[in-house]
């Protein structure tokens, strides 16, 4: 009778093959951290790099590789907590295999989740107080991820006992630096109160304000627009061009291309003048063909910014300029 083929990979080469996954994922860290450290300026943004067009390009993809090693960090967890279970724990064993292969798609999902990641934000216009938080997150969850991938070969050259009690310790930090991670990653995107803008009062939420029968166009009108059209790329964790566009001060200040808003004059305003740029202009905003300011939209701004843009102008004082009540009026509906 023929023996049975020995395996292609033994245990001692999947520990060899862990090993050799630590070191990459060491020399990789450390490449990016030589060339490209991120660290903030003097105005508190993480200074930004001329990084080569494909670098740039590979990093737009970081939203989309991450959620490889979250969705299956997950369920790894969801698995291993099935040993807490007494009636489950007799049948983890049929899953190791399942869990083997998940602990190395994370660690291999996590590299190019850090590497498209630090490319995004070496390009800068972050708030360093949000990015760098969520670099460091990135890095324990990368190095945990890997961790986990040693500490489930290492039985291979040793007896011990502790490798595999160290294993679900190892995980359950790493899903957690997983969920803060992720927390200040939709920070950065969405700004800070994204989360919590809609959440009831008694969870933290914003108190909702009382209705005046006369709001300020700043407030009801203004500020509503450019948060659906500009603030995701202009408020205070997430700086394009050093413009913060979230509020009144923000606005008035402008960035690093000039005045953003001129009072009294419309036209001469960056506000008015990149939202009016052809589409496949460059300097148009928002960029990338996304949807831009209406002509009512453009209207009411215009009338805003030649009423002197202030905050205490009135709706009822913009019903008095024909071109402005009506854009009100059409954008009401």
């Amino acid at each position: 009778m023929n023996s049975p083929h020995p395996p292609l990979i033994t245990p001692r080469h999947a520990f060899a093959a862990s090993l050799v996954l630590a070191a990459t994922s060491v020399a990789i860290v450390l490449w990016l951290s030589i060339t490209w450290p991120l660290s903030a300026d003097a105005l508190g943004m993480v200074a930004g790099y001329d990084l080569p067009r494909f670098f740039k390009f590979l990093g737009r993809f970081h939203p989309v590789v991450l959620h490889t090693p979250v969705g299956i960090l997950g369920l790894v967890l969801a698995l291993q907590s099935f040993a807490l279970i007494p009636r489950l724990r007799g049948h983890l064993q049929a899953l190791e295999p399942a869990i083997t292969l998940g602990l190395w798609g994370a660690a291999l999902g996590s590299i190019p989740a850090v590497v498209c990641g630090w490319f995004l934000g070496a390009e800068g216009g972050f708030a360093a107080a949000e990015l760098i938080p969520h670099k460091n997150f990135a890095l324990f969850i990368l190095a945990g991820s890997v961790l986990l991938v040693v500490l489930r070969h290492l039985p291979a050259v040793t007896a011990s006992v502790w490798p595999r009690r160290l294993q679900f310790v190892v995980l359950v930090a790493t899903a957690a630096s997983l969920a803060a991670g992720a927390h200040r990653g939709g920070s950065l995107t969405h700004g800070s109160e994204y989360l919590t803008e809609h959440a009831p009062a008694w969870l933290g939420g914003p108190q909702a304000a009382a209705k005046s029968s006369d709001p300020a166009v700043y407030a009801a009108v203004i500020a509503p627009i450019l948060k659906a059209r500009c603030n995701e790329c202009h408020n205070d964790t997430k700086v394009k061009g050093k413009l913060k566009l979230n509020t009144l001060a923000g606005i008035m200040a402008g960035g690093e291309s000039g005045d953003n808003v001129i009072p009294g004059k419309p036209e001469d305003s960056l506000l008015v003048k990149r939202s009016t740029l052809p589409v496949d202009d460059d300097d148009r905003m928002p960029p990338d063909k996304k949807p831009g300011l209406s002509a009512d939209q453009l209207a009411v701004i215009r009338w805003w910014i030649s009423a002197g843009a202030g905050e205490g102008l009135k709706v009822s004082d913009a019903a008095k300029a024909p071109e402005a009540a009506a854009a009100l009026a059409r954008l009401k509906k």
